[in-house]
């Protein structure tokens, strides 16, 4: 979990300088041990110390520091659908018929919008087992999965980038990953769109 942190502490470094970093990222050991409400309540008290800063984009803080990586095997797979597919549109069909990845893939045509719905966390093997919450069965991070209150949307871009090793192999560079309901927002499930930029 360390690594995790030192992406996120030069970032603060980069953007505030040591000093202000380290006020922001007071008490980080806790998360160290094992104690998922006790890191859940840091990492809230992180992101409103984050929030409090004007010029603070949690979405470049926590966009590029999910350790989570998407598997070679499934993107091979999905480079040989699209491939053997006709059109984007057939790709997402097959990609959803296979389940090669997500709940759900769905394509919208008119936006060239790419929409998956995420598997639980609990479908995976992940998940707070000590929790009975939405969040606590279905989100995959667990930074926060022990949390029985809402989080900024922002602080799930993260999650975009477990998808962007599959997409931008697929399509190129053109492409934009963000949330758009997740269940630490409130929704059911987490829903990511995948924006190609045509």
């Amino acid at each position: 979990m360390k690594q995790k942190f030192k992406k996120i502490a030069s970032l603060l470094d980069e953007k505030y300088g040591v000093d202000k970093r380290k006020t922001l990222m007071e008490g980080v050991e806790i998360i160290f041990r094992d104690n998922p409400k006790s890191t859940e309540n840091w990492m809230r008290q992180f992101i409103n110390k984050l929030n409090n800063e004007s010029d603070c984009d949690l979405k470049t803080i926590f966009g590029d520091y999910c350790p989570c990586k998407i598997q070679r095997d499934t993107i091979e797979k999905a480079k040989k659908i699209l491939a053997s597919s006709s059109s984007i549109r057939d790709f997402v069909i097959t990609m959803n018929e296979k389940r090669v990845i997500g709940k759900k893939i769905r394509y919208d045509e008119d936006n060239h919008i790419i929409y998956i719905t995420k598997l639980y966390a609990c479908d995976c093997g992940g998940g707070y087992d000590k929790g009975n919450s939405v969040i606590a069965q279905r989100c995959h991070c667990d930074l926060v999965y022990a949390t029985e209150e809402y989080i900024t949307m922002d602080y799930c871009y993260c999650a975009g980038k477990f998808y962007e090793p599959l997409f931008k192999e697929l399509f190129g560079s053109n492409v934009m990953i963000k949330p758009v309901k997740t269940v630490l927002t409130g929704h059911q499930e987490c829903i990511f769109a995948i924006q190609l930029l045509m």
